[in-house]
């Protein structure tokens, strides 16, 4: 993989990929604790939930907007950060202690997008029954 010349950006993607997979976390903390609420039928702790999981989206969103600008740098290195920020990573083969950092940050993210994704399906099956996105597709 090419050299980047800032440093900075690299550590950039890297902070930004680890910010991103904790908004994870954090959404699906939520995302459970909105299970056992609403399998308690607690509607006031599920409002309160769904807000706290709509603050977490959003942040989610702005860290996803950070990353797609460093994507766009203006410099030689915006193919370079597109590649490691957002092809597969397996298909990717770390040639320094950043880029491995960086691809394991990104598998671990991928990890748990699919389990929030899991999660939510759960959820909207839970809340929604049969109004669900979810009913009646394969589970």
């Amino acid at each position: 993989m090419a050299v980047v010349e800032n440093d900075n950006l690299i550590e950039q993607v890297a902070i930004l990929l680890q910010r991103r997979y904790n908004i994870f976390t954090e959404i699906l903390n939520l995302t459970n604790d909105l299970l056992e609420a609403a399998g308690r039928r607690d509607d006031v702790s599920v409002s309160l939930l769904l807000d706290m999981r709509q603050e977490s989206l959003e942040k989610c969103e702005e860290n996803w907007q950070e990353l797609r600008q460093l994507g766009e740098n203006p410099s030689g290195e915006a193919r370079y950060l597109k590649k490691l920020v957002f092809q597969d990573p397996d298909g990717i083969e770390p040639t320094n202690r950043m880029e491995h950092k960086i691809l394991d940050l990104r598998v671990r993210l991928l990890d748990r997008i699919r389990e929030v994704k899991e999660k939510d399906r759960m959820l909207s099956l839970n809340m929604a029954q049969e109004k669900s996105y979810y009913s009646g597709r394969n589970r």
